[in-house]
């Protein structure tokens, strides 16, 4: 078990260190912050990467060239932000990226061939996939070309997360993902 204290995991993100062990991270639903846990060969170890405020749904998780994680997710009410979080080694910092809005939903990071941050994103005020990149924090949103689903004939942020979903019934819970259906 890695985390058993309250109602933890949610909007969970895995990737293997440089060591080949995995790690994760994962929203905390309970004390509203973002959480990373690492297994080391033998035991799970967890900590609080970000506690100020409602943060870290929609996590999104990934080693740098330095093999450090990193983690993009989003930052929920009141502020609405996307927010990049990095190890150092000895502790986390946080960026807000993208501000107000509904900024940061979906978060999707990785980190390129040259080592540059990337962090794709469905920005729900614009209704539109966005791509910040940069060395370190990523830097300045572009948005991308992508084609969003529908629902009832209109575009539908959702359902890039809920593809499964074929209406907006029963099945759909708004409440639980911060959807505007």
């Amino acid at each position: 078990i890695v985390d058993s204290a309250g109602i933890v995991g949610r909007d969970t993100s895995l990737a293997f260190g440089p060591d080949g062990q995995p790690a994760i991270s994962y929203y905390d639903a309970t004390s509203d912050d973002l959480k990373f846990a690492r297994f080391d060969g033998s035991a799970w170890s967890n900590t609080a990467v970000d506690s100020a405020g409602d943060v870290g749904e929609d996590t999104s998780l990934a080693f740098g060239p330095d093999g450090q994680p990193a983690i993009a997710y989003f930052a929920g009410s009141p502020s609405n932000d996307l927010k990049f979080a990095r190890f150092s080694g000895s502790t986390w910092s946080h960026d807000r990226l993208a501000h107000r809005g509904a900024q940061g939903l979906y978060t999707q990071l990785y980190f390129n061939a040259d080592g540059l941050a990337n962090i794709l994103y469905y920005n729900r005020k614009s209704n539109l996939v966005v791509r910040l990149s940069g060395a370190g924090t990523p830097g300045t949103p572009s948005p991308l070309p992508v084609p969003l689903p529908t629902a009832k004939g209109r575009p539908d942020g959702c359902l890039l997360c809920h593809r499964g979903v074929t209406g907006l019934g029963n099945a759909h819970a708004p409440e639980a993902v911060g959807c505007a259906s």
